[in-house]
């Protein structure tokens, strides 16, 4: 019996032939939920997600557009199927208040290998809408807003740009927050990663757990400010004649102001500790690290 020897090219053109069918078949198709409601300013949404990052973003408008994307990679049209009908999604609206629930019903692991369902959900509303987002693991995008804010996520980053509402709280259980164009009272708290104001003209009180904290106020703040991290250093900048009155130590550092403190201690660096009033005193900024330096620079 004789056996006949391909040549490579003529190898390689078989071997595709077999397999590409089989990856087309194993691709599960992508799918896409859009709502529209009526959306007068002062209204609220509840967002609560299973998983999947958030994006919200205010707009002049009118009415809140709602976009669910559902994707599966490494999943066959029947696996992709099954997941995406155990996923349920749910709108509801009661008066001015919109109500967006995605959660997978039944057991659900998390695979390595398998198919897993990843979900992203952008939310356009009127800038004046009152928000309370929720999800169990994702990042958080969210800017140009007017109404209060309350948005956390379990595991993920947050960022939020331009928001001169009446409050912003933003929680994350494992990530960085970074926050700029700030005009609202802010409370600020990760559990594990840096947080990072860019611009900020509003009291803030900011913790993490473990990481680092750079706060730039663009004119003086109208409140207090509370920066604390138990491991990372800590750094304010504000505008040179801003009034203050200072309250600041580390466990493991130094302590150094390039604004004049009136210290009973006689000098304004290389402390672990520093306290008193800057340029007649004002609000209090209060600092203070486990583990790291505190520097407060002038603009």
């Amino acid at each position: 019996m004789r056996f006949q020897v391909l040549p490579r090219p003529a190898l390689l053109l078989i071997l595709l032939a077999t397999t590409t069918p089989a990856l087309h078949a194993a691709e599960a198709p992508d799918e896409t939920i859009r709502r529209s409601f009526p959306a007068p300013d002062g209204g609220k949404l509840i967002l609560k997600a299973d998983r999947g990052s958030l994006e919200i973003t205010g707009e002049d408008r009118t009415t809140a557009e709602i976009e669910v994307i559902r994707r599966i990679p490494r999943a066959s049209s029947d696996e992709g199927r099954s997941l995406l009908e155990r996923h349920q999604v749910r709108f509801t609206q009661d008066g001015n208040t919109i109500r967006v629930d995605a959660a997978m019903t039944g057991v659900d692991r998390w695979k390595w290998f398998g198919p897993n369902l990843e979900v992203t959900i952008h939310v356009k509303l009127p800038r004046n809408f009152n928000i309370h987002a929720r999800t169990s693991g994702g990042s958080i995008k969210a800017a140009h807003l007017a109404g209060s804010a309350d948005i956390g996520t379990s595991g993920g980053s947050i960022t939020v740009e331009d928001v001169r509402g009446t409050r912003l709280e933003v929680k994350t259980s494992g990530g960085s927050i970074h926050l700029s164009g700030i005009d609202a009272p802010t409370v600020a708290h990760t559990s594990g990663g840096s947080i990072e104001v860019a611009s900020a003209s509003a009291p803030i009180e900011a913790t993490t757990s473990g990481g680092s904290i750079t706060a730039k106020f663009t004119s003086a703040p109208r409140g207090d400010i509370t920066l604390k991290s138990s491991a990372g250093s800590i750094g304010v900048t504000l505008p040179a004649k801003t009034g203050f009155e200072l309250d600041a130590s580390t466990s493991a550092g130094t302590v150094r102001s390039d604004i004049p403190i009136t210290s009973s201690a006689g000098r304004s660096d290389h402390h672990h500790s520093l306290k008193g009033p800057a340029n007649g005193g004002g609000p209090m900024l209060k600092l203070h690290t486990s583990a790291g330096s505190i520097r407060i620079k002038a603009q």
